[in-house]
């Protein structure tokens, strides 16, 4: 069961996102994953990850998706575009809504800005 991440990550996948981010083995640098590989050495990338307990009642989810970059305005970007792109999105079987938190600035001289935000994500 993927607990909506497939339905996530089609969602990021989409051009308008895509050409922001660096990328990672000849694919966008979009990580279903609570952390990036260590082997990515790009700067642009977006994480997601599943936030919310899972209810058979009620198929939705909660992501954090970590949008990130070397500067605040280009982590910014990411996530405004994600935003854009997919809040009150309408797939085929889900909808999503998103909400920005405020941007951390890096932990160290090898971290990035990073722009989180929360998405609720409802199978239909």
């Amino acid at each position: 069961m993927s607990f909506g991440s497939t339905e996530m990550s089609a969602a990021l996948k989409v051009s308008a996102i895509t050409d922001l981010l660096d990328t990672y083995a000849s694919n966008p640098a979009i990580f279903d994953d609570v952390v990036i590989p260590q082997t990515f050495t790009g700067k642009k990338s977006i994480n997601f990850y599943l936030t919310s307990q899972y209810s058979s009642e009620a198929e939705i989810y909660d992501y954090t998706i970590n949008c990130r970059a070397a500067t605040m305005g280009e982590s910014r970007t990411i996530a405004s575009t994600v935003i854009d792109t997919i809040s009150r999105e309408n797939g085929s079987n889900y909808y999503i809504y998103c909400e920005v938190l405020g941007t951390i600035s890096p932990a160290d001289s090898l971290d990035n800005f990073n722009t989180p935000l929360t998405a609720t994500i409802k199978l239909k």
